[in-house]
């Protein structure tokens, strides 16, 4: 598996929903299932990117 994120990566989109305190990212997660593919918009320093990622179950504690 390819790793796509890095340790002080800003999410700022989830598909079509901003990511803010209106809409945080475990509440924008509810419209997705898992195994789906979703785009996730990033800032890695100054960039913005755009990448695909299919969703996984959440890793138990």
């Amino acid at each position: 598996m390819r790793r796509l994120a890095y340790a002080g990566d800003v999410i700022v989109a989830l598909g079509n929903a901003t990511i803010d305190d209106q809409t945080p990212l475990p509440q924008a997660l509810l419209q997705y299932a898992v195994g789906s593919d979703a785009t996730l918009k990033v800032v890695r320093g100054s960039q913005e990117l755009t990448l695909t990622v299919k969703l996984r179950e959440r890793p138990r504690a």
